[in-house]
């Protein structure tokens, strides 16, 4: 069977397409090396508590002078991830910006005390341990599955004389081809079913203030359900702010 290509009028365009999208992020890389003092899992103390008066799980803690490269992205301080260890991980579809049994906390200045590996093991946890993190600057242009995407490349796609919207082969190419996984700050966002901002009252979450990936390379295991992803997301103004109460919280899987 001949492998579908994309049309040549995609090909021209795609170039000038991600250079006119393209913005900036900053990947993290999960190691059991203390390179950092930036981790996903691990333990603190005080933790918040959940609606039911139970402790929530580090699922985060960035510590901001380490990343660089993010627009308006605090200078310094100490960003904390909380969600519930149970399956669910505290998300509520109907209402994804409450904090109710999850949490994400900014402290302006930088504590001493550091994420440890938890005493006792996790099963549901979806951090498999204590992981550093190795922050790196880069760029991601506009793809799918960002909802964003399909609407404003057709548009693009005019100039280019191509008259017909992109099929679902050509829209899953493109999305192979700028794969928007990964655990990053910044950058689109990458969701495995569709994305939830496809839903206006959600569109005012416009920048992804962390995303979280599963990974199972040696022994950084990350898994959220069935191969799925975690982001969380803020408008940017309330990041400017530095206000943090208005977050989204959504994850799904395969």
């Amino acid at each position: 069977m001949e492998e579908k290509k994309l049309d040549a009028r995609i090909e021209r365009a795609l170039p000038a397409w991600c250079k006119r999208t393209e913005t900036p992020t900053v990947r993290l890389q999960p190691t059991l090396d203390k390179v950092s003092r930036s981790r996903f899992g691990g333990s603190l103390k005080d933790a918040p508590l959940d609606e039911n008066g139970k402790p929530l799980r580090l699922l985060c803690a960035i510590f901001c002078s380490e990343i660089k490269g993010v627009p308006d992205f605090p200078e310094k301080g100490v960003l904390r991830f909380y969600i519930q260890e149970e399956p669910i991980y505290g998300m509520d579809y109907q209402q994804p910006s409450s904090q109710k049994n999850w949490r994400v906390i900014y402290d302006p200045e930088e504590p001493e005390d550091m994420p440890e590996p938890c005493k006792e093991e996790i099963t549901e946890f979806p951090i498999k341990g204590c992981f550093c993190l190795t922050p790196s600057e880069a760029s991601e242009p506009l793809a799918p599955p960002d909802y964003r995407f399909m609407d404003a490349f057709n548009r693009f796609l005019l100039r280019y004389g191509r008259l017909k919207p992109i099929d679902w082969d050509e829209y899953d190419m493109i999305k192979d081809r700028y794969s928007l996984r990964g655990n990053k700050l910044g950058g689109y966002m990458w969701s495995t079913q569709d994305d939830p901002r496809m839903h206006e009252v959600y569109q005012k979450y416009d920048t992804v203030l962390l995303q979280i990936d599963s990974c199972y390379r040696g022994d950084c295991q990350i898994s959220f359900g069935d191969d799925g992803v975690a982001v969380f997301l803020i408008p940017h103004d309330k990041l400017k702010a530095r206000d943090f109460s208005d977050v989204m919280f959504w994850w799904d899987c395969y």
